[in-house]
């Protein structure tokens, strides 16, 4: 790109500048925001548009004279969580980049592909914690940098929901446990509810009160899910969470593929004292997607020896994906490939049948079209 001076100017000045090609770029008005010691600060995007994502970088401008203090996250419209910055780097002085999966400026400390699929449409939000004492900082600035996917979003589905009003049988260790809370714990605001988020039963630690001091951590361990054929992983729940700052209480979220090596996925950081449930979704894609065993954790503590809150409350927990694309949909009977077997199935349903999967054209009905389809795909699955 040239930039001719139009009015006879001399001399040697330079600018850098850059162009956005096929870019739709989004920057926060709400700036700038003082970040102070131990404190949280939100600034939010409301994008109007309405288009599917196929990338997405983040441009961040803080300064702070220790950003081994901060923590920073991006929030969606759609509630997933992406982990920009966690408390790396030590003593440098401020985070001046955009965040970028492909290396363009900095790898985010999680992979903003989560949000690939998602739609623009809503409210964004940042979220800029200060984990220390001492050095403190200003959020100056930041902006979403949006590329449109070139097709259509695939639709996203539900694989598997736990509302816990049944026990699924979840391995427990300290006071973890299901059942209804009786809305106790510690008298500076920061008790649990007396409830699920539907229905009355939970997952919590302690139902009838707090965590205790001086204890190790303890967990909650899903039993595996069967992510085989899924895209784009995520999971969503409920939670009412009332934990001391990471500094002296702990809380977190895993997510594991061999249920012996775990990815954090959220860790708290400053004191959280929640007085209704709240919905988190989180991208667990890197980790899930097309494996067998999927396991989720929940866990509390270490603690400190003094101050104790209500803890986790969980619920409504959601498992959302992209299943691939049947590869062989002839194949009705599941065995890899298309045979006679398979004209049997399809006759069982002869006639009206919309929607289900021995309407092999699509045309509302099984018929001899369907068996025709069938015949040309006789043989092993490609």
């Amino acid at each position: 790109m040239s930039i001719s001076n139009a009015s006879g100017g001399s001399g040697s000045t330079t600018r850098s500048a850059t162009l956005e090609v096929g870019r739709q770029v989004y920057a926060a008005t709400d700036v700038p925001l003082p970040v102070a010691d131990n404190s949280t600060v939100f600034s939010y995007i409301t994008v109007a548009d309405d288009v599917c994502i196929g990338d997405i970088d983040v441009s961040v401008n803080i300064t702070h004279s220790y950003i081994g203090d901060l923590i920073v996250e991006l929030t969606s419209p759609a509630g997933t969580v992406i982990s920009l910055h966690n408390r790396t780097g030590s003593g440098a002085d401020n985070i001046v980049t955009t965040y970028d999966d492909e290396g363009g400026g900095t790898v985010p400390a999680a992979s903003l592909s989560g949000l690939d699929g998602e739609r623009t449409a809503g409210q964004w939000r940042l979220r800029v914690s200060d984990a220390a004492n001492t050095d403190t900082g200003t959020l100056n600035g930041w902006s979403l940098r949006i590329a449109q996917s070139a097709g259509g979003c695939q639709p996203r589905q539900v694989i598997y929901a736990e509302n816990l009003d049944t026990n699924p049988g979840w391995t427990t260790t300290g006071q973890w446990a299901w059942g209804t809370p009786t809305g106790g714990g510690s008298s500076n605001g920061a008790k649990d509810p007396t409830s699920g988020a539907t229905g009355t039963k939970v997952y919590g630690y302690n139902l009838s009160g707090d965590y205790t001091n001086s204890m190790p951590a303890y967990t909650l361990t899903s039993t595996a899910f069967d992510c085989t054929g899924l895209t784009g992983t995520k999971l969503s729940f409920k939670r009412w969470l009332n934990v001391e700052s990471s500094s002296y209480d702990k809380a977190s979220v895993a997510v594991s593929n061999d249920g012996s090596t775990w990815t954090t996925l959220w860790q708290n950081s400053a004191t959280l004292k929640e007085t209704a449930w709240s919905a988190v979704t989180y991208d667990i894609s890197a980790i899930a997607d097309n494996q067998p065993t999927v396991y989720l954790r929940w866990t509390i503590g270490p603690t400190d020896t003094s101050i104790v809150y209500g803890g986790w409350n969980i619920d409504d927990i959601e498992i959302s994906a992209i299943p691939s694309a049947n590869p062989c949909p002839s194949d009705l009977d599941g065995d890899g490939e298309t045979t006679a077997g398979d004209i049997s199935f399809l006759l069982l349903s002869a006639g009206p049948c919309a929607g289900c999967p021995e309407d092999l054209d699509g045309d509302g009905e099984v018929g001899a079209s369907d068996v025709s389809f069938m015949l040309l795909s006789f043989g092993p699955c490609q």
